[in-house]
């Protein structure tokens, strides 16, 4: 049986990623620390669904590759590890040299936003995904009422923010040319307008 140190013991990345690589259970790793995952919802599992179906279809022979949340991100130069929601690959996958299970290229991360990680999702990893370079695109996607949010990096590096549907829906990602329609992001979901 494999047992993970105790979350108040301070860890460096290589001890996360020998210990996650034998886990039962995932973890993230943030400054040092394992933050366990917890098991998500039916409507959080939904939208997941949805938006895998609606990216591949649009992604289809764009040569960008959608994956779930069981891939690990990583960002090199924090030595920081996650487990999006879903991430977006375009090209190559690139991978932290000597593994093949933390990509650190994405394009696009999208997190789907839950009671419990609404609060890490909108503030920490907002601030963290953005300091990964290959980055153009992070979404934030709502399972308490239809709302989508984009983060886009802009042409000089800012980033910008815009909030479907206070914007026309569907909501577009300009760095994979593709758009979220509300009606497919939340097909068979009940979740209240905004």
């Amino acid at each position: 049986m494999t047992m993970l140190p105790p979350r108040s013991l301070r860890m460096t990345p290589e001890q996360y990623l020998t210990c996650e690589r034998l886990a039962e259970t995932r973890s993230e790793f943030h400054d040092g620390e394992l933050v366990s995952m917890a098991g998500a919802r039916p409507r959080h599992i939904l939208i997941v669904t949805n938006l895998i179906v609606s990216f591949y279809k649009q992604l289809d022979e764009s040569g960008c590759k959608v994956y779930s949340n069981d891939l690990r991100v990583g960002d090199p130069s924090q030595r920081r590890y996650y487990y999006p929601d879903l991430a977006i690959v375009c090209g190559p996958e690139e991978f932290e040299e000597g593994s093949d299970d933390v990509l650190v290229n994405p394009v696009v991360l999208v997190e789907v936003l839950s009671p419990l990680t609404e609060r890490i999702d909108r503030d920490l990893k907002v601030q963290r995904y953005q300091l990964i370079d290959s980055l153009r695109e992070y979404v934030l996607v709502s399972t308490q009422r239809r709302r989508i949010e984009v983060y886009r990096r802009g042409d000089e590096g800012t980033w910008l923010y815009e909030s479907y549907p206070f914007k026309p829906w569907p909501a577009r990602l300009a760095s994979v040319e593709c758009r979220l329609d509300p009606d497919e992001v939340y097909r068979n979901v009940d979740v209240p307008e905004e």
